[in-house]
């Protein structure tokens, strides 16, 4: 499986850094979290089928998901904040901050069943997702 999210990251890496200049970064960082969506969901299938050949498309989906959002991020954060170097180191200590909460978040759900972990995991992403599409738009 490790394979299969290595190459479909490799090839999504080499499209993303070739056209990515050509589209918008907003739009994309749209599609890269709704790849997510995609990979949880189809992770949570994968589970409650017991399927081991879906395993090797969650895995390929998680591979561009994550290639999508690395290659975009740092582009993006340049767009924003331009010339504040800071941003960055920023940005590294939230994404730090929650993959620390994640593990804990699976600690404290230890006892209960493997879906409802993903699930809340995935809830928070819809809502951190539209989040970011809508409240620049709100007029405070």
């Amino acid at each position: 499986m490790g394979v299969s999210q290595g190459l479909t990251g490799l090839i999504m890496k080499t499209i993303a850094r070739r056209y990515a200049h050509k589209y918008d970064k907003y739009k994309m960082a749209v599609v890269s979290t709704l790849l997510v969506e995609i990979a949880g969901y189809v992770s949570l299938l994968c589970f409650f089928l017991n399927s081991y050949g879906l395993c090797f498309a969650v895995s390929a989906l998680w591979g561009c998901a994550e290639t999508f959002l690395q290659t975009n991020t740092n582009p993006l954060i340049g767009d924003i904040f331009p010339g504040q170097v800071e941003a960055f180191s920023t940005y590294r200590i939230v994404f730090a901050m929650g993959v620390v909460l994640t593990i804990l978040l699976n600690i404290a759900l230890k006892e209960v069943p493997a879906w409802v972990f993903l699930t809340i995991v995935m809830a928070i992403q819809i809502l951190t997702n539209w989040a970011s599409i809508n409240l620049p738009k709100l007029k405070v």
